[in-house]
């Protein structure tokens, strides 16, 4: 006769089990989310900028073409959460330090793909649920499809936001003054360049591929379709954009890439607007971003070393050397720089979560 065991006992067990996995997966858990940076830095030397404050501890991850870390007029926003893996939010700090407020009222809640901004506007671009096949795209192009949203200085909140007509995912956003250039439409219908006005979302105007304007990057649309009557100057700009690493920087006449030479780092190149040329470039050391302002470019080397250059020739205007030097690659934790126009710069080191304001005086 076989022993069977009282339903308690068995419930007991089953609790027991449920007990040990949850015990483990919350281990994992705070193991995972809540383990120390991997650096904590110091300043070692500076030349002509000044630490106005420090920040501790909060994340911002990386990305393989967004920037994560922008500054507007009087507003410092960062994508990112205060803990690893707290929920990413776009954060709102004013420029002393103090956090405002967030937001996270976005309609596109499948991840953010890239973003891009300049001194009066965020763009940001998500991805979509990429669960609608092209025949139930062809009855609801907007079902399923990727998105873009706007935070705007001038009203310090998000301006409007919307899903472009049958697209997976934003991939690329360029912003230039009022206007961003994106591409629609690639999923199930023409594929087309979309022309949005940035202050409202209203589409300007939308072109469709043709033998004549071929599907190539935003970024080189943007460029190079005022030179469709000189091929030679087109294509140009269609080889400046084939290996960018965030979305082109136009300002005060120039063009500033950061490409993607290395796995992690690459360079920058500083180009004239009206005809692709090439001013100066850096070496393969270029860890972060490139922010730009009307006479400054800065960026971080691999070295851990903030670099702030004279925008028209490259000459080296200041330096911060930070301690330890080595930059420990981490997949969810990016490095990224910011500047304004009265140059406060702002550093983010994603191995070490910190993020540093300095003032920058040339003179």
């Amino acid at each position: 006769m076989l022993n069977k065991k009282s339903p308690l006992k068995l419930l007991f067990g089953v609790l027991l089990i449920c007990s040990f996995a949850t015990w483990q997966i919350t281990s994992e858990f705070f193991a995972t989310c809540y383990k120390a940076p991997i650096n904590s830095r110091v300043i070692e030397e500076s030349d002509h900028l000044e630490l106005l404050w420090e920040i501790n501890d909060i994340y911002v991850p990386s990305s393989s073409n967004g920037v994560f870390l922008n500054v507007l007029n009087s507003e410092l926003t960062y994508y990112g959460a205060n803990r690893r893996c707290g929920r990413n939010r776009l954060n709102i700090l004013d420029l002393e330090g103090n956090f405002i407020r967030h937001e996270q009222d976005f309609t596109s809640r499948r991840g953010l793909s890239t973003m891009t901004a300049n001194s009066k506007f965020v763009v940001i671009g998500f991805n979509s649920t990429g669960k609608v096949g092209v025949e139930a795209a062809g009855n609801d192009a907007f079902r399923g499809a990727g998105g873009i949203a706007v935070y705007s200085s001038q009203i310090s909140n998000i301006a409007w936001q919307k899903k472009i007509t049958g697209t997976l995912g934003i991939d690329e956003l360029a912003l230039y003054d009022d206007l961003i250039i994106t591409e629609g439409g690639s999923r199930a219908l023409t594929p087309q360049y979309l022309l949005i006005d940035a202050a409202d979302g209203t589409i300007i105007n939308a072109f469709d591929y043709t033998d004549t304007l071929p599907p190539i990057s935003p970024y080189a649309y943007l460029y190079g379709n005022r030179h469709l009557d000189s091929p030679e100057m087109f294509n140009r700009w269609v080889d400046v954009f084939q290996n960018v690493y965030q979305a082109p920087i136009a300002q005060s006449g120039y063009v500033i890439l950061r490409d993607e030479n290395g796995v992690q780092v690459g360079t920058i190149s500083v180009l004239k607007e009206i005809d692709a040329s090439r001013m100066w470039f850096t070496p393969n050391v270029v860890l972060s971003n490139v922010a730009v302002n009307r006479e400054f470019a800065l960026f971080l080397t691999q070295t851990s070393e903030l670099i702030v250059a004279k925008l028209e020739t490259g000459e080296q205007m200041g330096s911060v050397k930070f301690s330890p030097s080595e930059a420990q690659m981490i997949e969810d934790g990016g490095f990224f720089v910011a500047v304004n126009e009265d140059n406060l710069i702002f550093v983010y080191f994603g191995d070490s979560r910190q993020l540093f304001a300095f003032e920058f005086n040339p003179n």
